[in-house]
């Protein structure tokens, strides 16, 4: 049986806690979800027998490590602060890794330690950052099946907010944490243009 691990959750895992409980039985995955709102976990399992809730305190490192010493896989749906505290508990006990956000300099510098063990350490597997890049990456290789070459790429994760419910400056709606938004957004944009890379500060 495999030990996964969720860490986290919050409205951005219900859909995956729900997903792993759905398929743990076929794939033999015993699922733990942990939170510091154990009701809120418990909750999300709905008394699965596959699943399981535990307190979970991402600013406590021996609760961490109780539970993330037993997983084969931890996913790390923390705030983005967080996922290294995570990450260098699941390195020393051998576990794989999964966060939904942008790779850290932390997350980054674990890279290699994580590959020598065999470990896959990966990020950037959210909405944005993550389907949209897979989706992007999937538009560009089929152009390229049919013997095009892309000059241009551009992706926009999210939609547009009904005009009714477009209440703030921004003209957003937050469906994950606005501090998360921020910090996100804080970063600037770098990509390519024309064969050029370019930043634009936030």
């Amino acid at each position: 049986m495999k030990n996964v691990l969720i860490c986290g959750a919050g409205m951005s895992a219900t859909d995956l806690i729900s997903y792993m409980l759905k398929h743990a039985e076929e794939y033999d995955w015993q699922v733990t979800v942990g939170d510091i709102l154990v009701e809120t976990a418990t909750k999300k399992i709905g008394g699965h027998p596959r699943g399981r809730a535990v307190y979970f305190d991402c600013y406590d490192a021996e609760i961490m490590e109780r539970y993330i010493k037993d997983a084969d896989i931890v996913i790390s749906l923390l705030p983005p602060g967080m996922h290294a505290a995570a990450a260098k508990i699941a390195l020393q006990y051998n576990a794989h890794v999964v966060t939904a956000s942008y790779a850290s300099e932390e997350m980054i510098a674990m890279h290699e330690a994580a590959a020598e063990k065999g470990l896959t350490f990966l990020n950037e597997l959210g909405a944005d950052p993550g389907i949209d890049h897979m989706n992007g990456m999937r538009s560009i290789n089929n152009i390229k099946k049919k013997g095009g070459e892309p000059v241009a790429f551009t992706s926009y994760c999210g939609s547009l907010v009904a005009p009714e419910s477009n209440d703030n400056p921004w003209g957003y709606k937050f469906t994950w944490s606005p501090m998360n938004v921020i910090t996100a957004g804080s970063a600037g944009a770098c990509y390519y243009k024309k064969g050029n890379f370019r930043c634009i500060p936030y």
